[in-house]
């Protein structure tokens, strides 16, 4: 392979997820008691160079630098599987449980109508060169995810950020691609807490004490970073498709009213050709 090929490609993103809540009054359960929301603004992909790695989201040319230009209001939701997700509101104050007739559920595949709720998009990344790169090439996060409450390091945890294999193969299949199965969404799951564990919403059917159906659990993994192998090698041509999910998880014990004001620091991801 040339030794431009060979040379460390790195593409530096920033993924900015400027996330903030409004603070409401005190309680002590997951989910929401009011229309609280969340913004997330500025998520972005950028080269510092050109090089044979390019990446795309779901609807994008493959590029260098690469802005989802994603600006929206978020609630909590919760999914066991990456591919059901559902949302509701607490039913009270002094309650643990959903509210009945609140449970609904998020249109499968329909990315405009996930977006609503999450961050919900995909990270591609594809040799573009005509020679194979011959060593392994992975998708990193710099430094750790974090979460703060009003600045302050103390913050409860209920954020998460998915950088999951698709069961997407070509470009024409990125409209409806999602996670590639519901193992791959619960072992590819992160957080700013180490093992973090929520339940999972299988169902959006509540029993007559507003409790949400569960029969399923997801935990972050070890350690607060992430680092994905995309190949030991990667084809000249060839592409692996990724979902990217970021959203606050309605199941973790940590999100309830008090603790609505996190904010998650800039995501900076990159993309390299681990040379020896």
């Amino acid at each position: 392979m040339k030794a431009k090929s060979r040379r460390r490609l790195l593409i530096s993103s920033v993924a900015m997820l400027l996330v903030a809540m409004l603070a409401l009054g005190t309680a002590t359960f997951a989910w929401f008691t009011t229309d609280t929301s969340t913004s997330a603004s500025g998520v972005q992909v950028k080269t510092d160079k050109v090089s044979s790695l390019l990446v795309s989201s779901r609807t994008s040319e493959w590029v260098n630098d690469l802005d989802y230009g994603f600006n929206k209001t978020l609630n909590p939701v919760s999914s066991a599987n990456g591919v059901d997700w559902f949302y509701a509101t607490a039913a009270g104050s002094n309650a643990a449980t959903a509210k009945n007739g609140t449970v609904n559920k998020i249109a499968n595949n329909t990315a405009q109508a996930a977006e609503s709720y999450m961050f919900y998009n995909m990270l591609n990344v594809k040799n573009a060169g005509s020679a194979d790169i011959e060593n392994p090439v992975y998708i990193e996060l710099s430094g750790n995810i974090t979460e703060k409450f009003n600045d302050a390091a103390a913050a409860k945890k209920y954020l998460r950020v998915a950088l999951v294999e698709s069961g997407c193969t070509t470009d024409a299949g990125r409209a409806s691609a999602t996670v590639k199965d519901a193992a791959t969404f619960k072992s590819s799951v992160y957080g700013a807490s180490n093992n973090d564990t929520a339940l999972g919403i299988l169902t959006a059917t509540a029993n007559t004490n507003g409790n949400i159906a569960t029969t399923d659990t997801v935990t972050t993994a070890a350690g607060t970073t992430i680092k994905v192998k995309v190949g030991d090698t990667l084809a000249a041509g060839a592409a692996k498709y990724y979902m990217l999910i970021v959203w606050f998880e309605g199941q973790d014990a940590d999100c309830y009213d008090t603790y609505a004001g996190n904010v998650m620091p800039e995501l900076q991801f990159s993309i390299y050709e681990d040379k020896p």
